[in-house]
């Protein structure tokens, strides 16, 4: 993955529907990195500096455990709903 500032993940995120608003992503990127899930660090270009962020190992981590968790969760709804 790459590193990406606020507004190009706003972006992206609303592109796949998300519609979230940057009072709420900015909080949750706070709290992501404070959490020690996202790494951020600020870049100064040619425009101005803005904060960059990316997933590390901890926050992939996590991701594949509830990515498996969702599924299995997922799994065990469509039984119940198919009746199995």
């Amino acid at each position: 993955p790459e590193k990406k500032y606020g507004y190009e993940l706003l972006k992206k995120m609303n592109e796949l529907e998300f519609n979230l608003s940057q009072d709420t992503l900015y909080p949750l990127l706070r709290r992501l990195d404070e959490q020690n899930l996202i790494d951020s660090e600020w870049i100064v270009d040619t425009t101005r500096p803005r904060k960059y962020y990316i997933i590390n190992e901890n926050g992939r981590s996590l991701l594949i455990d509830l990515t498996k968790e969702w599924k299995s969760q997922n799994t065990r709804l469509m039984e119940v709903m198919n009746g199995d």
